[in-house]
């Protein structure tokens, strides 16, 4: 009998007095359950998701109250009772990211997710802690976020240290994460842009090319609007940047990455596997994006190889790879012949034969090719 007793007390779960019992405020109890965060972007260990013990979402109300202090103490001031207060209450409801709470505050703003914008929102808190450990970010790094949405990575990249600029392009977004992370505009350390992020000729907006050139290597963080992850990408590897962890549509991140994962080649997987390091990431559910999309979703991870190549020769490599893969049905040196006579004689030279069409040429030749042009 005293045998089982004991094996009964070992095995009673942890009992924790809430602060109302221990004061005499009332009775209550809860007992704390540890449970296991899991990483859903990949990189990063369990303990660094964020913590569940208790149950508490790591975006709780408290949290944002200690992170708008901390935004005013590095600004050089003390945060004012009223402006912190401020700031954790408008951040309680989509902080905890209950989806009850999310939705009456976009009705309460005349918000509702857009399809025609991409609008699946991320609303899932161990996911969202994890991103930007799994991108590798650090206190102070600046970090580029685009369709933030309503803030809920944006604040765990603020919450990371990261100085982030946010580019939305829908109006009423724009202007509810201006007012819901005002501390955070005020102290410097969040720049919000509305508008379309895409520039003209392969740039991006004006704003973030003004950005970029003040912040020479910035990082790229994103759960990405599925309509612009292209012409998005297409434009990276003519930039300089730390790195880029991005949130795709699943088909889109696979073609990516092709170059180094042996799947069909396009322009778009050679300029990058050129350019970067491209790791595709871990597989990410429907269920945690609101609405949720029809398609499956990856992360994306670029890192910049240091014998990529350099912005100029992506700018010459470019439009070959465009005009080769424009008719990848048929066979490439005859018609390179007539356009890019250069590049067809340096190809045959490298061993590229004359039935072989794009597809066939790897990225490493298409270097080859390319240093030869410039010797």
């Amino acid at each position: 009998m005293r045998w089982f007793l004991r094996q009964f007390r070992s095995r009673r779960p942890r009992v924790e007095h809430s602060s109302h019992a221990r004061r005499g405020q009332g009775g209550g109890r809860r007992v704390s359950l540890r449970r296991r965060s899991r990483n859903l972007a990949g990189g990063a260990s369990p303990s660094a998701v964020g913590p569940r013990e208790t149950g508490r979402s790591a975006f709780s109300a408290s949290g944002h109250f200690a992170l708008a202090s901390r935004f005013a103490q590095n600004a050089g001031r003390e945060a004012p009772g009223s402006l912190a207060r401020s700031f954790a209450g408008s951040l309680a409801g989509s902080g905890k990211l209950k989806l009850g709470e999310l939705k009456a505050l976009l009705q309460a703003r005349g918000l509702a997710p857009r399809h025609h914008l991409g609008q699946n929102f991320l609303i899932d808190p161990a996911l969202l802690a994890a991103i930007p450990k799994d991108a590798g970010v650090q206190a102070g790094q600046p970090v580029m976020e685009v369709g933030p949405g309503y803030g809920a990575l944006t604040e765990s990249l603020l919450h990371a240290g990261a100085r982030v600029l946010a580019v939305e392009l829908d109006r009423g977004l724009a202007s509810w994460l201006r007012e819901r992370l005002a501390p955070a505009m005020e102290a410097g350390h969040l720049q919000v842009v509305e508008g379309d992020v895409l520039g003209d000729r392969g740039r991006f907006h004006p704003e973030v090319e003004a950005w970029w050139d003040r912040n020479q290597t910035p990082l790229v963080v994103s759960n990405l609007p599925y309509g612009i992850s292209g012409p998005f990408l297409s434009r990276l590897p003519q930039r300089s940047l730390l790195g880029a962890c991005l949130l795709l549509q699943r088909e889109m991140a696979e073609r990516a990455a092709a170059a180094t994962r042996g799947g069909a080649l396009s322009p778009l997987a050679v300029r990058l596997s050129l350019r970067f390091e491209v790791q595709l990431g871990r597989k990410v559910p429907r269920q945690v994006f609101w609405p949720r999309p029809e398609v499956e979703s990856s992360f994306l991870h670029l890192r910049p190889r240091q014998d990529g190549l350099q912005s100029a020769e992506d700018q010459a490599l470019e439009p070959v790879l465009r005009f080769a893969f424009g008719q990848r049905r048929k066979r490439l040196l005859p018609r390179l012949r007539r356009e890019f006579p250069q590049w067809a004689a340096l190809l045959e030279s490298l061993g590229v034969e004359e039935e072989w069409r794009p597809e066939k040429i790897s990225a490493k030749l298409w270097m080859q090719a390319l240093k030869g042009l410039e010797s």
